[in-house]
């Protein structure tokens, strides 16, 4: 059974390869805006901060990686099915995305818990980049 075609619902805008290259550009201008903000090259108030992390967790954690993830789906599928480490990778790369996606919302929606939060988002993504990148070297 091929779970991605239904999670992903093969939306006809994925088979476009446009739409996926504007979305990462969106992104990786989103992770910079954010980095230069961090690192105080840009403007950081308050309502910035608040901006900039919502930005981050619907297009960068939500509907940007939902529908990159889809069309890395559609796109490996032939890989996917030769080789169980890529579909296994695969597979857990999604889990992860949408787990982080999971807690950062909650971050976002209850603010009791960001001393815990906060730095379980990076070690789960320090440590899954570190192993995905191991595992393809």
């Amino acid at each position: 059974m091929d779970f991605g075609k239904y999670f992903f619902l093969q939306l006809p805008i994925l088979r476009n390869r446009k739409i996926p290259v504007i979305i990462g550009i969106i992104i990786i201008f989103i992770v910079i805006i954010d980095l230069l903000m961090t690192r105080q090259i840009l403007p950081y108030t308050d309502d910035m901060e608040t901006l900039m992390f919502i930005l981050t967790v619907f297009i960068g954690y939500g509907v940007g990686s939902w529908l990159l993830l889809g069309y890395i789906t559609q796109v490996s599928k032939e890989i996917r099915s030769k080789s169980r480490i890529i579909n296994i990778m695969h597979w857990t790369v999604i889990i992860i995305q949408f787990s982080l996606f999971l807690i950062l919302l909650s971050m976002l929606f209850n603010n009791n818990g960001n001393r815990f939060l906060s730095p379980l988002v990076f070690a789960i993504s320090s440590v899954t980049g570190s192993i995905v990148l191991g595992l393809i070297t």
